[in-house]
């Protein structure tokens, strides 16, 4: 009787170790599979480019379509995320780099058709803010904008904006929104 007992005990043990093992790792394959959809939101960097310097813009294009895409609003502090958010575009837009439209427009387009609708909605939105921070910083200087940028740790990397840089950049960046 008492042999039937440890045999019993130990099945049951290796039966809760087997349904823990199963639990765990149905556990990763979840996660897993949550990182491969994420992944599919990025798009993949293009492979055709023969100039080793296009990916550097492409890395910094991407990067500033991120900042744009991951902001939201209504968040604590969400007024001194969208100034960072913003000057990332606007010092983007004063880099000799951001001359390059094509290729700005090529990666923006395989970005933002990347999206889904709730990140793209969220997406045009936040060029909206850019824009009204962009309008300020032309119309009533830098200076208007400092104590705002002060509180936001000062995320400007220049002391003067060409106005005509930013436009190029932002009517370049409209144009991909017009698509979708």
């Amino acid at each position: 009787m008492k042999t039937i007992k440890k045999l019993s005990t130990l099945t049951a043990k290796i039966l809760c170790l087997a349904l823990a093992l199963c639990l765990a790792l149905s556990g990763c394959a979840k996660s897993e599979k949550q990182s491969d959809l994420q992944q599919d939101a990025i798009p993949p960097k293009n492979t055709d480019i023969e100039e080793p310097g296009k990916y550097q813009l492409i890395d910094s294009v991407t990067a500033v379509l991120d900042d744009i895409n991951e902001y939201r609003p209504g968040t604590l502090g969400s007024s001194l995320k969208i100034c960072i958010v913003a000057f990332s575009f606007i010092d983007f837009s004063q880099e000799d780099a951001a001359s390059d439209t094509a290729t700005f427009t090529d990666v923006a387009s395989g970005y933002i058709a990347a999206l889904d609708d709730e990140h793209l909605q969220f997406f045009k939105e936040n060029v909206v803010k850019i824009e009204e921070i962009a309008e300020q910083l032309f119309t009533d200087g830098l200076e208007s904008l400092l104590p705002r940028l002060d509180d936001a740790g000062n995320p400007q990397k220049h002391e003067q904006y060409d106005e005509e840089k930013y436009d190029a950049l932002m009517d370049a960046l409209k144009g991909v929104l017009e698509n979708f």
